[in-house]
């Protein structure tokens, strides 16, 4: 047995560690706990088998004894968050729910991904697709069935019970019962009122402030919407045993969340819901009070679904687990009891309820839910607990979150600056930070007003207020209308959070990692104004250079997060005069100089070529990487008017080695009616060990410099960071074209409900495709394309301006000189007429896939310009743009295919919005924001919508960024 578990279950073997594999090919670290009873009728045979992790966890003799006895019985644990299977009060709640009156109890705890010693990265669809995965394992490995199973939830192990019964429920799988111990409705609802131990909680500097809190709300891309998946259970379910346990003297999710639960559930029951005084009417009259502000609360339905919910008024967070109370709602999942599960004789001497009183509680299931990352440090022992218990720490429930949504932010963070600056003279109406009201609020029995509760609350309100720098009730109220106060009113913790979500800024004032051990470095923080806070949110937390700089924006001419949203008149910033630029380069850091990379060099592309390849763009699992062929970058860099001096290099002075790259190339772009002679600035890349160099502002502003002498004076550029500001946002979305090949590699994981050859079915296509005219484009084609794209692409707010030597250079296949196709296009010629009526173009770009066994690359094809006449039709309707973008893109996928493509992209920019549900494009997290330099414009559509969602009414953006 492993050494690890020998410290925690007295008997040697009890417990067998083993893994099993996701379907996504993540490993995830089990344990399988015997029942003592049972444990003790086999000991010598199982003292004979091998200790620790089984390499095959079907031969042991654990396994055995639970696949062969048809009366075995398997609670399948889902822990909290962080920490492993072996952590604090778990072991104990092992034992409890095991070691009941039967010999027959079987526990079955994992690690998620990310967790202990299981592989992987923490997500939403992540953890849910291990929860998946366990309960796959008992029922088709262990030959458990579904109606010998209970899945068991704590904390964040709630929100993963509540979507794995949901999955099976829709699959018409039932289970024993489920059991949910300390739970919460959704992450949106939780975390306002969250607190880490009861101490601290981490948005409520915010909470004077709304648009701030929804800035924060943005951040969070898991959204662990339990009450909406429990309610869908419950209606979906014929036989439903569900019982929700809270403990009042749980200080890091209220008690109230508990009643969000059981509200969902219960209105589930009825096909039509019910009103919220009928259900709490009916509720009440099946409530029993249990001492101590404690109740139980029961709702059956049919006979078939019964829903239970039991509220103890001590047990903390986590200690609950251990309590009798638990193990009895796991025994009465089973059946193991009278046939009622509630028993009124033991509660006879209390009278039943004839009112419930609520607590400020709110059910929502709507709006995005917060991506915040809340601290992991050990929660201190709450004060208020029973005799004779021990406390053991307790560690933070929320765990990191993806960062996405970065156009909400961008919005968000603007509304709340204006909203902040605005409530100089006004104060708004905020919940109440009064430790004394909130419990009176929630309490529901005589202990409320115990004196040893009011000491608690005292002693826990004096603490709090020592933490955020207020007294009393006034603490709240004293960072009301003025936001400096609300940034100087942030704890440590919280700074560090902020900065974990802004790495460029953290740098900046050296506190890398979102260390905050310097004093000094607080102080500097707390002296920032929100605009420079707010700017350079990332959407991603890896690979986020230091371009966000506050302090490097501030001196450029860029828009600022507080500017107003109108422009009144759009044109340059600034006017620049070529006299009066440096004619030097800007000093460069000791050990390394400029140089200018020659492109028509083989060696000098090939050493731009390893740069990007080791240290551009990897996403955040380090999964895949964007590998930039040779023959790509000559087409990318090397177009129609390309300067050499446009191709940055840094290298370090002794060993020669390029270390930094940036490049530009001449783009004449329209910005409504405004031409500009710009240039597109693209591969900042700066080598992994130099970030600390603080390179990125000294090459943005030496390709400026560069380009300025050039009289080019405006630029555009993309990132996948929030700048100040972007003109627009974009979100990729992708179509699968070898499913089964992104399903092996991690890219295309398998929905819930589907199984593999579903998939493969959804996203076949025709071997042929179907527009009649349709060929690959020829020299002679330029100039038709050029005429129709020309025409087409007017039609957007923001838009290249091309000439015959562009289109020519852009869209044809140059075999003499690129070793690699990197460009398709196709036209649709009438027969009779010869004219070209369409016309679509699509180009590779392929990504490598890190340390996988069977592929080695992903063929991307990435939709570029496309045009078409119908447009211009006499009678024109929007229908029949929607219709023949459809058949055109359509053609596109099967040629794509018919090429090796692997995978299809495309942004929501031009008219994308009105194919990409149709022909099956998914949406990704991935956004691309679009910025440009010394010229204020008013923002353009960027074909999404508040809720990143695709916006019916298109883009204004025409404008495809490589």
């Amino acid at each position: 047995m492993a050494s690890e578990t020998t410290d925690l279950i007295a008997s040697e073997n009890q417990v067998t560690p083993f893994n099993f594999t996701t379907p996504d090919h993540e490993t995830i670290y089990a344990w399988h706990v015997l029942p003592l009873g049972l444990y003790a009728k086999h000991e010598s045979e199982i003292l004979k088998q091998p200790s620790g992790c089984a390499e095959d966890m079907t031969q042991t003799t654990a396994f055995r004894l639970l696949r062969d006895d048809p009366e075995a019985l398997l609670i399948i644990n889902f822990h909290g968050n962080a920490g492993s299977v072996a952590q604090g009060w778990r072991t104990d709640s092992y034992r409890a729910l095991s070691d009941g009156s039967t010999s027959k109890i079987h526990i079955l705890a994992i690690d998620y991904r990310g967790f202990g010693l299981s592989t992987g990265f923490p997500t939403e669809s992540g953890l849910i697709i291990d929860g998946i995965a366990a309960v796959d394992w008992a029922i088709r490995i262990a030959k458990v069935p579904s109606s010998r199973i209970v899945i068991f939830g704590q904390s964040l192990g709630t929100a993963v019970t509540t979507a794995v019964a949901e999955h099976y429920a829709k699959e018409g799988v039932d289970f024993a019962g489920v059991v949910l111990v300390a739970g919460f409705t959704s992450l949106s609802n939780l975390l306002p009122s969250y607190s880490i131990a009861g101490l601290i909680s981490p948005l409520s500097p915010l909470k004077a402030y709304p648009t701030l809190l929804k800035l924060f709300d943005s951040y969070v891309v898991d959204k662990w919407p339990s009450a909406t998946r429990l309610a869908n259970f419950v209606r979906v379910s014929k036989n439903v045993r569900l019982f929700i346990i809270h403990s009042k003297d749980d200080y890091e999710i209220p008690w109230a969340q508990a009643e969000g639960l059981f509200i969902a559930a219960a209105n589930a029951t009825s096909e039509v819901g019910m009103e919220a005084f009928l259900l709490e009417k009916m509720k009440a009259r099946a409530t029993v009070e249990t001492g101590d502000g404690g109740f139980i609360s029961t709702w059956k339905a049919g006979g078939q679904k019964i829903i239970r919910e039991q509220i103890v008024a001590y047990g903390h967070h986590s200690r609950i687990l251990t309590y009798a109370t638990v193990s009895l709602a796991a025994l009465k999942a089973f059946g193991l009891d009278d046939g009622g599960l509630l028993p009124l004789l033991l509660y006879g001497l209390h009278k039943v309820s004839n009112g419930l009183q609520t607590s400020n509680f709110k059910l929502s299931h709507s709006g995005r839910n917060p991506p915040i990352k809340l601290s992991r440090d050990p929660a201190i022992p709450p004060q208020n607990s029973r005799p004779n218990t021990l406390a053991a720490p307790n560690p933070a429930m929320a765990d990191e979150s993806k960062l996405d949504d970065p156009a909400i932010k961008q919005k968000a963070a603007e509304e709340a600056i204006q909203e902040a600056k605005a409530s100089n003279s006004t104060t708004p109406k905020v919940e109440s930070d009064n430790e004394d009201e909130e419990d009176d609020t929630t309490a529901a029995g005589p202990a409320a007003s115990s004196s040893a509760a009011k000491k608690k609350k005292s002693k826990k309100k004096r603490i709090k207020a020592a933490l955020t720098g207020g007294s009393g009730e006034s603490s709240g109220s004293s960072l009301k209308g003025d936001p400096s106060k609300a940034i100087s009113g942030l704890s440590k913790a919280q700074i560090s959070e902020i900065l974990k979500m802004n790495p460029a800024l953290a740098q900046q004032l050296g506190m890398a990692d979102g260390d905050v051990s310097s004093a000094k470095a607080v102080e500097d923080f707390k002296k920032l104004s929100l605009e420079e806070i707010m700017s350079g949110l990332a959407s991603s937390g890896k690979n986020v250079k230091d371009m966000a700089s506050y302090k490097f924006w501030a001196t450029q001419p860029v828009p600022r997060l507080g500017d107003k949203e109108k422009v009144e008149k759009e044109g340059p910033f600034k006017e620049i005069d070529v006299d009066q630029v440096r004619k030097e380069p800007y000093p460069m850091a000791e050990g390394f100089e400029w140089v200018t990379m020659d492109m028509t060099s083989e060696d000098e592309l090939k050493e731009v070529f390893e740069l990007l390849y080791g240290h551009y763009v990897e996403d955040d699992e380090a999964m895949f990487r964007f590998n930039y062929s040779k023959s790509f970058l000559k087409w990318a860099l090397l177009s129609p008017g390309w300067q050499k001096e446009w191709h940055v290099g840094v290298r370090a002075t002794e060993s020669r080695k390029l270390v930094a790259f940036i490049s530009a190339i001449p783009f004449k772009l329209r910005v409504r009616e405004n031409v500009l002679n710009a240039s597109e600035v693209n591969f900042l890349v700066i080598h992994k060990k130099l970030r600390s160099k603080r390179l990125t502002p000294v090459l943005i502003k030496e390709i400026t410099r560069r380009c300025y002498l050039k009289s080019v004076f405006q630029a555009i550029y993309t990132a996948g960071v929030v700048l100040p500001k972007p003109i627009s946002t974009c979100r990729y979305f992708h179509r699968s074209l070898d499913w089964q090949k992104l399903n092996d590699v991690g890219f295309s994981p398998l929905p819930k409900g589907s199984k593999p050859q579903y998939q493969v079915r959804k996203y076949q296509l025709p071997e042929q495709t179907a527009t009649k005219g349709l060929r690959p484009m020829e020299p002679k084609d330029v100039d038709a394309v050029l005429d129709l794209l020309s025409r087409y692409m007017a039609r957007f707010d923001m838009a290249p301006e091309f000439t015959k030597e562009e289109i020519e250079y852009w869209m044809l296949h140059r075999k003499h000189d690129l070793e690699e196709q990197v460009i398709w296009s196709y036209v649709v010629e009438d027969p009779t007429t010869h004219k070209i009526y369409d016309f679509f173009s699509f180009y590779c770009l392929e990504s490598t896939v890190l340390n996988h066994d069977k592929h080695n690359n992903i063929r991307a094809a990435y939709l570029y310009y496309y045009a078409t006449e119908t447009v211009f039709f006499p009678d024109f309707t929007k229908n029949d743009l929607k219709v023949r973008l459809n058949a055109l893109v359509n053609d596109a996928l099967i040629l794509a295919k018919r090429f090796k493509f692997d995978v299809f992209n495309a942004l929501t920019l031009m008219d994308n919005s009105l194919f990409l549900e149709q022909q099956k494009f998914g949406g990704g997290d991935g956004q691309l924001h679009f910025y440009l330099y010394n010229y204020n414009a008013n923002p353009i559509a960027g074909g999404v919508d508040a809720r990143n969602n695709v916006d019916e009414n298109g883009s204004g953006v025409g404008v495809v960024m490589l």
